[in-house]
C-alpha cells in the first residue's frame, strides 16, 4: 500500500470517535480524514470532501444515528444513509460499526450497499483490518452473516469475504481494569467509593474507568455493563 488508506468517522459518540482515530494512527494502515456526529452532518461533509477532492477509501458508520446532534438515537440511522453515502461517493467503501448481536440490521444495511461490519468495542487492530479489507475490495463479516447472505443477495454472487471471528472481541482489559469495571458496573460503586474501597486515589480511579472505557468503545456505565457482561459469558 502506497499510501494509508482515507477514513471518514461517523458516530455520534466523541470519545468513540476520538479512540478510533487513535488507534488508527497508531497502526498506521489508515489515516481519519473527516469526522460526523449526526446524518445531517455526515451527508454535507462529504458532499464538501467529494467537492475538494478528498473522497475517503473507506466510510466507518455507526449503525444508530440520530438525524441531527442532540436529538434522539435511530436504531436503524446508519442503515437509512447508506444509500445517501453511496450516492455521494459510489466509490467509497461503508463499513457498517454495531454494538448489538442481531445480524438482521446489518444483513438489511449490507442489502443497501454497505461493504460489511465490525463490532464497536473491537481492537484497534481488528479495526484497522476490517477497514484494510474493505478498502480491498472485500465483505467483511462473520461466518453467520456471510451463510445467511449467500443465495439471498444476488449482487454478492462471486464476491470474497474477509470472515471476522467472534470470539475474544472484548478480552482486552487488563486484570486491574477489569476489577475496577466489575465494581464499577456490577457493583454500582461510584468512582470516590471504589476508591476508598481499594485504598487509591480518586484520580487514579477516574482514570481507570476512562481508559477501560476508550478500550471498550463505550461512554457510559450502562454500556459498560452490557460489554462487561458479553465478556463475562465469554470466558464460560
Amino acid at each position: 500500500m502506497s499510501r494509508p488508506i482515507k477514513v471518514m468517522l461517523i458516530d455520534d459518540e466523541m470519545p468513540v470517535r476520538d479512540a478510533y482515530a487513535r488507534w488508527l494512527e497508531n497502526d498506521g494502515r489508515a489515516v481519519v480524514i473527516a469526522e460526523a456526529e449526526d446524518q445531517a452532518d455526515a451527508v454535507d461533509k462529504l458532499k464538501h470532501l467529494v467537492a475538494e477532492k478528498k473522497v475517503p477509501d473507506v466510510i466507518s458508520l455507526d449503525i444508530g444515528l440520530p438525524e441531527r446532534s442532540g436529538g434522539s438515537i435511530d436504531a436503524k440511522g446508519g442503515i437509512k444513509l447508506v444509500s445517501k453515502l453511496k450516492e455521494i461517493s459510489p466509490e467509497t467503501r461503508v463499513l457498517m460499526v454495531t454494538q448489538g448481536t442481531d445480524e438482521d440490521p446489518i444483513i438489511e444495511a449490507i442489502a443497501k450497499g454497505a461493504d460489511g461490519y465490525i463490532w464497536k468495542n473491537e481492537t484497534g487492530d481488528a479495526i484497522a483490518t476490517a477497514i484494510e479489507k474493505a478498502y480491498e475490495g472485500q465483505l467483511v463479516a462473520t461466518i453467520s452473516v456471510a451463510e445467511k447472505m449467500l443465495g439471498k443477495l444476488r449482487d454478492l454472487r462471486g464476491r470474497d469475504f474477509a470472515i471476522l471471528q467472534r470470539k475474544k472481541r472484548h478480552k482486552r482489559l487488563s486484570e486491574t481494569l477489569y476489577k475496577t469495571m466489575k465494581l464499577y458496573c456490577y457493583d454500582g460503586l461510584s468512582a470516590k467509593e471504589i476508591a476508598e474501597r481499594e485504598h487509591i486515589s480518586l484520580d487514579g480511579i477516574n482514570s481507570r474507568i476512562k481508559k477501560a472505557k476508550e478500550i471498550l468503545g463505550v461512554s457510559s456505565r450502562r454500556d459498560a455493563f452490557r460489554i462487561m457482561s458479553e465478556l463475562s459469558e465469554d470466558t464460560t
